[in-house]
Protein backbone atom coordinates (compact mmCIF):
# COMPACT_ATOMS: atom_id res chain seq x y z
CA UNK A 1 0.00 0.00 0.00
CA UNK A 2 1.69 3.48 -1.24
CA UNK A 3 2.27 5.64 1.68
CA UNK A 4 2.07 9.33 2.60
CA UNK A 5 4.90 11.68 1.42
CA UNK A 6 4.45 15.48 2.34
CA UNK A 7 6.90 18.54 1.08
CA UNK A 8 6.46 22.18 2.44
CA UNK A 9 8.50 25.37 1.73
CA UNK A 10 8.21 28.79 1.43
CA UNK A 11 7.43 29.74 -1.99
CA UNK A 12 9.74 31.17 -4.58
CA UNK A 13 12.01 28.07 -2.44
CA UNK A 14 11.95 25.90 -4.88
CA UNK A 15 9.38 23.62 -4.13
CA UNK A 16 8.05 23.57 -7.36
CA UNK A 17 11.12 22.60 -8.71
CA UNK A 18 11.61 19.15 -6.17
CA UNK A 19 7.52 18.57 -6.57
CA UNK A 20 8.37 17.89 -10.13
CA UNK A 21 11.43 15.96 -9.25
CA UNK A 22 9.38 13.55 -7.50
CA UNK A 23 6.52 13.40 -9.54
CA UNK A 24 8.97 12.23 -12.59
CA UNK A 25 10.21 9.06 -10.38
CA UNK A 26 8.74 6.05 -11.11
CA UNK A 27 7.95 5.04 -7.40
CA UNK A 28 6.49 8.53 -6.26
CA UNK A 29 3.27 10.43 -7.79
CA UNK A 30 3.41 14.19 -6.55
CA UNK A 31 0.61 16.73 -7.12
CA UNK A 32 2.04 20.66 -6.70
CA UNK A 33 0.07 22.96 -4.55
CA UNK A 34 -3.78 21.84 -4.76
CA UNK A 35 -4.30 21.71 -1.10
CA UNK A 36 -3.55 24.54 0.92
CA UNK A 37 -6.94 26.10 1.77
CA UNK A 38 -7.27 22.79 3.36
CA UNK A 39 -4.69 23.48 6.14
CA UNK A 40 -6.19 27.00 6.52
CA UNK A 41 -9.73 25.83 7.36
CA UNK A 42 -7.57 23.44 9.90
CA UNK A 43 -6.16 26.20 11.38
CA UNK A 44 -9.27 28.44 11.23
CA UNK A 45 -11.04 25.70 13.35
CA UNK A 46 -8.28 25.38 15.94
CA UNK A 47 -8.46 29.54 16.22
CA UNK A 48 -11.72 28.83 16.60
CA UNK A 49 -11.76 26.47 19.68
CA UNK A 50 -8.97 28.31 21.59
CA UNK A 51 -10.34 31.99 20.52
CA UNK A 52 -8.41 33.38 18.96
CA UNK A 53 -9.91 35.89 15.83
CA UNK A 54 -9.16 34.98 12.43
CA UNK A 55 -10.99 35.43 9.19
CA UNK A 56 -11.86 32.26 7.00
CA UNK A 57 -8.76 31.52 4.61
CA UNK A 58 -6.71 34.08 6.03
CA UNK A 59 -3.08 33.85 4.90
CA UNK A 60 -0.90 31.23 7.93
CA UNK A 61 0.67 34.26 10.31
CA UNK A 62 4.18 34.06 11.70
CA UNK A 63 2.97 33.34 14.89
CA UNK A 64 5.65 36.21 16.07
CA UNK A 65 5.62 39.03 19.08
CA UNK A 66 1.75 38.03 19.97
CA UNK A 67 1.05 35.76 22.79
CA UNK A 68 -2.44 35.11 21.51
CA UNK A 69 -0.58 33.82 18.07
CA UNK A 70 2.26 31.28 19.88
CA UNK A 71 -1.56 30.30 21.54
CA UNK A 72 -2.60 29.88 18.26
CA UNK A 73 0.55 28.05 17.13
CA UNK A 74 0.69 25.54 20.28
CA UNK A 75 -2.68 24.52 18.87
CA UNK A 76 -1.67 24.11 16.01
CA UNK A 77 1.04 21.58 17.11
CA UNK A 78 -1.52 19.77 19.18
CA UNK A 79 -4.47 19.59 15.84
CA UNK A 80 -5.12 16.33 14.93
CA UNK A 81 -7.53 15.74 12.05
CA UNK A 82 -9.59 13.31 13.72
CA UNK A 83 -12.07 16.29 14.41
CA UNK A 84 -15.77 16.99 12.54
CA UNK A 85 -15.57 19.03 10.16
CA UNK A 86 -18.09 22.01 11.04
CA UNK A 87 -17.38 24.75 8.16
CA UNK A 88 -18.84 25.77 4.88
CA UNK A 89 -18.39 22.97 2.27
CA UNK A 90 -18.91 24.87 -0.36
CA UNK A 91 -16.08 27.63 0.37
CA UNK A 92 -13.61 25.02 1.25
CA UNK A 93 -14.64 23.71 -2.73
CA UNK A 94 -14.01 27.05 -4.04
CA UNK A 95 -10.71 27.93 -2.37
CA UNK A 96 -9.98 24.46 -2.91
CA UNK A 97 -10.20 24.43 -6.61
CA UNK A 98 -8.99 28.54 -7.16
CA UNK A 99 -6.35 27.11 -5.17
CA UNK A 100 -5.26 24.37 -7.62
CA UNK A 101 -5.89 26.15 -11.02
CA UNK A 102 -2.92 26.54 -13.33
CA UNK A 103 -0.70 24.13 -10.71
CA UNK A 104 -3.12 20.94 -10.29
CA UNK A 105 -4.77 21.63 -13.43
CA UNK A 106 -6.22 17.78 -13.56
CA UNK A 107 -7.35 18.10 -9.64
CA UNK A 108 -9.25 21.68 -9.70
CA UNK A 109 -10.68 20.15 -13.12
CA UNK A 110 -12.21 17.03 -10.88
CA UNK A 111 -12.84 18.13 -7.49
CA UNK A 112 -16.50 18.19 -6.71
CA UNK A 113 -18.73 18.21 -3.63
CA UNK A 114 -18.04 14.58 -2.63
CA UNK A 115 -14.50 15.52 -1.71
CA UNK A 116 -15.46 17.40 0.68
CA UNK A 117 -18.64 15.74 2.12
CA UNK A 118 -16.46 13.35 4.66
CA UNK A 119 -17.68 13.94 8.48
CA UNK A 120 -14.34 14.66 9.81
CA UNK A 121 -11.26 16.60 8.59
CA UNK A 122 -9.00 13.39 8.22
CA UNK A 123 -12.42 12.01 5.96
CA UNK A 124 -11.90 14.91 3.56
CA UNK A 125 -7.85 15.14 3.97
CA UNK A 126 -7.96 11.38 2.41
CA UNK A 127 -10.62 11.84 -0.04
CA UNK A 128 -8.39 14.90 -1.32
CA UNK A 129 -4.62 13.11 -0.88
CA UNK A 130 -7.16 9.89 -2.98
CA UNK A 131 -7.15 12.33 -6.40
CA UNK A 132 -3.29 12.48 -6.83
CA UNK A 133 -2.55 9.28 -8.03
CA UNK A 134 -6.47 9.13 -9.50
CA UNK A 135 -5.28 12.34 -11.87
CA UNK A 136 -1.46 12.02 -11.68
CA UNK A 137 -0.68 8.47 -10.65
CA UNK A 138 -0.81 5.15 -12.39
CA UNK A 139 -1.28 3.55 -9.34
CA UNK A 140 1.91 1.28 -8.69
CA UNK A 141 3.14 3.92 -6.82
CA UNK A 142 5.03 3.69 -3.51
CA UNK A 143 4.61 7.25 -2.32
CA UNK A 144 1.38 9.28 -2.79
CA UNK A 145 2.54 12.70 -2.68
CA UNK A 146 1.42 16.83 -2.04
CA UNK A 147 3.93 19.82 -2.13
CA UNK A 148 1.68 22.86 -0.47
CA UNK A 149 3.53 26.05 -0.05
CA UNK A 150 3.55 28.10 4.11
CA UNK A 151 2.04 25.06 5.45
CA UNK A 152 5.13 23.62 7.64
CA UNK A 153 3.68 23.75 10.90
CA UNK A 154 1.23 21.20 10.30
CA UNK A 155 3.67 18.35 10.16
CA UNK A 156 3.00 17.44 13.35
CA UNK A 157 -0.80 16.94 13.01
CA UNK A 158 0.09 14.85 9.46
CA UNK A 159 2.41 13.11 11.64
CA UNK A 160 -0.84 12.10 14.04
CA UNK A 161 -3.07 10.76 10.94
CA UNK A 162 -0.11 9.09 9.05
CA UNK A 163 2.29 7.15 10.92
CA UNK A 164 3.75 6.06 8.17
CA UNK A 165 4.00 9.41 6.30
CA UNK A 166 7.28 10.97 5.41
CA UNK A 167 8.17 14.69 4.93
CA UNK A 168 10.54 16.26 2.66
CA UNK A 169 10.94 20.53 4.36
CA UNK A 170 12.65 22.69 1.86
CA UNK A 171 14.79 26.00 2.14
CA UNK A 172 16.34 28.79 0.45
CA UNK A 173 18.41 31.59 1.11
CA UNK A 174 16.29 34.20 2.44
CA UNK A 175 17.90 36.85 0.06
CA UNK A 176 17.28 34.71 -2.95
CA UNK A 177 13.41 34.34 -1.82
CA UNK A 178 13.41 37.90 -1.43
CA UNK A 179 15.02 38.46 -4.95
CA UNK A 180 13.01 35.90 -6.50
CA UNK A 181 9.86 37.53 -5.51
CA UNK A 182 11.68 41.46 -5.92
CA UNK A 183 11.91 41.03 -9.31
CA UNK A 184 8.09 40.32 -9.87
CA UNK A 185 5.79 43.26 -10.62
CA UNK A 186 4.44 42.67 -7.84
CA UNK A 187 6.32 42.64 -4.39
CA UNK A 188 6.01 41.65 -0.54
CA UNK A 189 7.15 43.52 2.58
CA UNK A 190 10.68 43.08 3.42
CA UNK A 191 9.73 42.45 7.17
CA UNK A 192 6.86 39.96 6.26
CA UNK A 193 9.11 37.89 3.92
CA UNK A 194 12.00 37.42 6.58
CA UNK A 195 9.20 36.57 9.31
CA UNK A 196 7.53 34.38 7.14
CA UNK A 197 11.63 32.89 5.99
CA UNK A 198 12.35 32.67 9.72
CA UNK A 199 9.14 30.91 11.15
CA UNK A 200 9.66 28.01 8.09
CA UNK A 201 13.03 27.83 8.58
CA UNK A 202 13.06 27.85 12.57
CA UNK A 203 10.23 24.85 11.90
CA UNK A 204 12.29 23.13 9.47
CA UNK A 205 14.98 22.96 11.94
CA UNK A 206 12.91 21.84 14.88
CA UNK A 207 10.97 18.85 13.11
CA UNK A 208 14.16 17.43 11.69
CA UNK A 209 17.51 18.58 13.37
CA UNK A 210 15.40 18.69 17.12
CA UNK A 211 12.90 15.94 16.50
CA UNK A 212 12.97 12.89 18.00
CA UNK A 213 11.45 11.19 14.78
CA UNK A 214 13.43 10.48 11.88
CA UNK A 215 10.41 11.13 9.34
CA UNK A 216 11.38 14.33 7.91
CA UNK A 217 14.17 15.57 5.94
CA UNK A 218 15.32 19.18 4.71
CA UNK A 219 16.50 19.74 1.62
CA UNK A 220 18.23 22.89 0.54
CA UNK A 221 17.28 24.70 -2.48
CA UNK A 222 21.04 25.41 -3.41
CA UNK A 223 21.80 21.83 -2.78
CA UNK A 224 19.04 20.29 -5.39
CA UNK A 225 20.38 22.47 -7.92
CA UNK A 226 23.88 22.79 -7.81
CA UNK A 227 24.12 19.13 -6.58
CA UNK A 228 21.65 17.20 -7.96
CA UNK A 229 22.70 13.93 -8.35
CA UNK A 230 23.88 14.21 -4.37
CA UNK A 231 21.35 15.42 -3.30
CA UNK A 232 18.35 12.86 -4.99
CA UNK A 233 20.09 10.21 -3.78
CA UNK A 234 20.09 11.36 0.03
CA UNK A 235 16.10 11.96 -0.75
CA UNK A 236 15.60 8.67 -2.55
CA UNK A 237 17.77 6.58 0.89
CA UNK A 238 15.47 8.65 3.26
CA UNK A 239 12.08 7.30 0.92
CA UNK A 240 13.97 3.66 0.60
CA UNK A 241 13.52 4.19 -3.32
CA UNK A 242 15.95 3.36 -5.92
CA UNK A 243 17.48 6.68 -7.82
CA UNK A 244 15.67 6.57 -10.88
CA UNK A 245 18.17 8.66 -13.69
CA UNK A 246 15.02 10.27 -14.98
CA UNK A 247 14.55 12.39 -12.39
CA UNK A 248 18.19 14.14 -12.69
CA UNK A 249 17.31 15.39 -16.21
CA UNK A 250 14.47 18.24 -15.40
CA UNK A 251 13.13 17.87 -19.24
CA UNK A 252 11.76 14.88 -18.28
CA UNK A 253 9.60 17.03 -15.55
CA UNK A 254 5.97 17.58 -16.54
CA UNK A 255 3.63 20.12 -15.25
CA UNK A 256 -0.22 19.85 -13.61
CA UNK A 257 -1.74 19.77 -17.57
CA UNK A 258 0.89 16.87 -18.04
CA UNK A 259 3.18 19.28 -20.67
CA UNK A 260 6.47 19.77 -20.32
CA UNK A 261 7.61 21.79 -17.27
CA UNK A 262 10.47 24.55 -17.29
CA UNK A 263 11.97 25.77 -13.75
CA UNK A 264 10.20 29.12 -14.13
CA UNK A 265 12.46 32.54 -13.28
CA UNK A 266 11.13 35.62 -12.05
CA UNK A 267 14.21 37.77 -13.09
CA UNK A 268 14.16 39.90 -15.97
CA UNK A 269 16.60 38.33 -19.32
CA UNK A 270 16.08 34.93 -18.29
CA UNK A 271 14.51 32.22 -20.19
CA UNK A 272 12.38 29.37 -18.43
CA UNK A 273 14.92 26.27 -18.53
CA UNK A 274 14.61 22.94 -18.51
CA UNK A 275 17.35 22.44 -16.46
CA UNK A 276 18.33 22.90 -12.74
CA UNK A 277 19.52 26.42 -13.03
CA UNK A 278 22.38 26.94 -10.63
CA UNK A 279 22.26 31.00 -12.00
CA UNK A 280 19.42 31.54 -9.34
CA UNK A 281 21.29 30.27 -6.36
CA UNK A 282 23.80 34.23 -6.30
CA UNK A 283 21.14 36.32 -8.43
CA UNK A 284 20.10 38.25 -5.78
CA UNK A 285 23.81 39.86 -5.59
CA UNK A 286 22.50 41.63 -8.43
CA UNK A 287 19.00 42.08 -8.14
CA UNK A 288 18.60 43.49 -4.05
CA UNK A 289 20.02 46.89 -3.15
CA UNK A 290 23.08 46.41 -0.39
CA UNK A 291 20.68 47.98 2.18
CA UNK A 292 18.05 45.70 1.82
CA UNK A 293 21.00 42.36 1.48
CA UNK A 294 21.87 43.97 5.00
CA UNK A 295 18.50 44.28 6.28
CA UNK A 296 17.07 40.83 5.58
CA UNK A 297 20.38 39.57 6.71
CA UNK A 298 20.08 40.84 10.17
CA UNK A 299 16.83 40.38 10.45
CA UNK A 300 17.46 36.48 9.91
CA UNK A 301 21.20 36.73 11.13
CA UNK A 302 20.53 33.53 13.86
CA UNK A 303 18.55 31.22 11.55
CA UNK A 304 20.89 31.53 8.96
CA UNK A 305 23.39 30.81 10.83
CA UNK A 306 21.78 28.11 11.87
CA UNK A 307 20.74 26.47 8.61
CA UNK A 308 24.32 27.68 6.72
CA UNK A 309 23.96 30.61 4.77
CA UNK A 310 26.49 32.78 5.41
CA UNK A 311 26.18 37.24 5.48
CA UNK A 312 27.95 39.57 3.08
CA UNK A 313 26.57 42.60 4.97
CA UNK A 314 25.66 41.95 8.25
CA UNK A 315 29.02 41.99 10.61
CA UNK A 316 26.65 40.75 13.36
CA UNK A 317 23.74 41.03 15.88
CA UNK A 318 21.87 44.23 16.34
CA UNK A 319 20.52 47.44 13.75
CA UNK A 320 21.90 50.39 12.93
CA UNK A 321 20.36 53.28 13.98
CA UNK A 322 19.28 54.07 10.49
CA UNK A 323 17.75 50.69 10.36
CA UNK A 324 15.75 50.93 13.58
CA UNK A 325 14.47 54.81 12.42
CA UNK A 326 14.16 54.38 8.49
CA UNK A 327 14.05 50.38 7.70
CA UNK A 328 14.03 49.69 3.84
CA UNK A 329 10.14 49.57 2.79
CA UNK A 330 8.01 49.30 -0.16
CA UNK A 331 5.29 51.53 -1.68
CA UNK A 332 1.82 50.24 -0.75
CA UNK A 333 0.92 50.38 -4.32
CA UNK A 334 3.60 48.30 -5.72
CA UNK A 335 2.41 45.59 -3.14
CA UNK A 336 0.24 42.02 -4.60
CA UNK A 337 -2.88 43.05 -4.16
CA UNK A 338 -4.17 39.97 -2.18
CA UNK A 339 -1.55 41.46 0.42
CA UNK A 340 -2.53 45.64 0.59
CA UNK A 341 -5.87 45.07 2.63
CA UNK A 342 -3.49 43.55 5.75
CA UNK A 343 -1.40 46.71 4.86
CA UNK A 344 -3.63 49.56 4.34
CA UNK A 345 -3.58 51.19 7.58
CA UNK A 346 0.25 50.74 8.06
CA UNK A 347 1.71 54.00 9.29
CA UNK A 348 5.87 55.10 9.53
CA UNK A 349 5.38 54.80 13.45
CA UNK A 350 4.12 51.32 13.18
CA UNK A 351 7.23 50.37 10.87
CA UNK A 352 9.36 51.97 13.51
CA UNK A 353 7.22 50.26 16.12
CA UNK A 354 7.94 46.60 14.78
CA UNK A 355 12.04 47.08 14.35
CA UNK A 356 11.96 47.89 18.42
CA UNK A 357 10.49 44.79 18.50
CA UNK A 358 12.90 43.10 16.16
CA UNK A 359 15.83 45.07 18.09
CA UNK A 360 14.67 43.20 21.42
CA UNK A 361 14.90 39.51 19.66
CA UNK A 362 19.06 40.67 18.84
CA UNK A 363 19.20 41.51 22.63
CA UNK A 364 17.33 38.10 23.40
CA UNK A 365 20.38 36.22 20.88
CA UNK A 366 23.01 38.64 22.67
CA UNK A 367 22.60 38.52 26.64
CA UNK A 368 24.38 36.60 28.63
CA UNK A 369 23.50 33.32 30.24
CA UNK A 370 22.53 34.53 33.72
CA UNK A 371 20.07 37.08 31.91
CA UNK A 372 18.78 34.74 29.94
CA UNK A 373 17.85 32.60 32.33
CA UNK A 374 15.77 35.63 34.11
CA UNK A 375 13.67 35.89 30.88
CA UNK A 376 9.90 34.93 31.31
CA UNK A 377 9.44 31.91 28.95
CA UNK A 378 6.87 33.45 27.43
CA UNK A 379 9.14 36.90 26.31
CA UNK A 380 11.33 33.60 24.43
CA UNK A 381 8.75 31.84 23.02
CA UNK A 382 6.79 35.08 21.41
CA UNK A 383 10.00 35.59 19.20
CA UNK A 384 11.61 32.61 18.50
CA UNK A 385 8.06 30.10 18.79
CA UNK A 386 10.02 27.50 21.60
CA UNK A 387 12.76 27.29 24.03
CA UNK A 388 14.99 24.52 22.02
CA UNK A 389 14.84 26.63 19.27
CA UNK A 390 16.30 29.62 21.05
CA UNK A 391 18.91 28.20 22.91
CA UNK A 392 19.95 26.51 18.63
CA UNK A 393 19.79 30.12 17.47
CA UNK A 394 22.19 31.42 20.34
CA UNK A 395 24.26 28.62 19.78
CA UNK A 396 24.49 28.85 15.88
CA UNK A 397 25.99 32.44 16.45
CA UNK A 398 29.51 32.70 15.40
CA UNK A 399 30.21 34.86 17.99
CA UNK A 400 28.63 32.27 20.83
CA UNK A 401 31.95 31.18 21.95
CA UNK A 402 33.16 34.22 22.93
CA UNK A 403 30.06 34.89 24.71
Amino acid sequence: MAKQLFTFGMFRSGTTLLARLLDTHEDIVCAADPYRPFYNALRDAVAEDIGVETDPYDPLGDYFADEAQVALFDAVQDATLDRPFERDRTELLSQLVDRAQGHAQFIADSLTEAHVSGETFADIHADLLAEVPEQYGTGEEQWIGTKDTWATEFVPALRRQYPDAKFLLVVRDPRAVCASKYAWETMYPWLFLARQWRKIAMLTHRYTALADHDDAHLVRYEDLVQHPERTVEGICDFLDVPVDEAVLNPANFTDGRGEQWLQNTSHDGEEQKAEFNTDSVDKWRQTLDETVVEYVERLCFAEMSLLGYDPVHADGLGFPDEMVLSPPTESFEDLAAWIQPYYEDRTDTDVVTQMSVETTRHRLLACSDDVRDSVADSVVRSHFIDDQLYDACRAALPSQSDR
